[in-house]
């Protein structure tokens, strides 16, 4: 099974989001009871309600990333801060996402979000939640976060959001490619220059669980997988030895 952990802001909401047109960056907000709609959720202390996150996602990050799920055949699992908010929740990621150009319904994982932890870690979640479900063969993870897990993490520049770059990054970790795309399918550049077949067993090792697990390799792909050049070829923990 793959899986595609999915951040939000920072990656499908980036910075450049604020300037589409009818966007609510104001939002989620508290009010008075008498200010706000009967159906709003009350804050924790009781004497105020939220107004529901009304922010409107990049239609192009979120084009790719339906792109890359369909693609993949992965299961979608929620990693953003959105998924425990009481103004947002499972429903208004769906919804968001859907006034975005991607229904996320039919490929969530039957356990959609990834586990809520102390100080929220964002990495340490993702960890708690593939130690649980024991039979994930690869994964990425989306995020503007940089403390993340290897070898899936994918750090995602927040003032764009998720782009071509990071799109062909988790092209390659997930083994699949996008037809429209020529030359390596949206792989990096970098694959081309070696032997295709080396970069999949590099990475079928560094997903790997148990006796085969390496975890030296497993750090090496994040840097290495975004490479604008021939160097992880050259790289001790690279392709090449495979």
């Amino acid at each position: 099974m793959k899986v595609v952990f999915m951040d939000i802001d920072g990656v499908l909401l980036p910075e450049r989001a604020r300037f589409l047109p009818g966007q609510r960056m104001d939002t989620p907000y508290l009010c008075a009871p008498q200010y706000a709609d009967p159906e709003w959720p009350l804050s924790t202390d009781g004497r105020s309600k939220w107004c529901p996150v009304q922010r409107k996602l990049d239609p192009a990050c979120v084009s790719l990333l339906r792109r890359l799920v369909e693609l993949s055949g992965a299961r979608l699992v929620a990693s953003t801060s959105w998924r425990t908010h009481p103004a947002a929740g499972k429903a208004r990621i769906e919804n968001a996402l859907v006034e975005a150009g991607f229904d996320p319904r039919p490929h969530w994982h039957e356990r959609w979000s990834t586990p809520k932890t102390f100080g929220g870690a964002r990495g340490r979640e993702i960890n708690l939640w593939l130690e649980e479900a024991g039979e994930v063969d690869r994964w990425v993870a989306l995020d503007d976060e940089r403390e993340l897990p290897a070898p899936g993490g994918l750090v995602v520049n927040p003032a764009d959001g998720l782009g071509l770059q990071a799109y062909g990054a988790a092209l390659a970790l997930l083994d699949v490619d996008d037809p429209e795309l020529a030359g390596v399918g949206g792989w990096p550049l970098w694959t081309s220059y070696g032997d295709r077949g080396a970069v999949r067993r590099w990475l079928d090792r560094a997903f790997a669980r148990g006796p085969d697990s390496d975890r030296e390799i497993a750090r090496a792909v994040p840097e290495l997988i975004r490479a604008t050049d021939y160097s992880p070829w050259r790289h001790a923990n690279g392709p090449s030895g495979f």
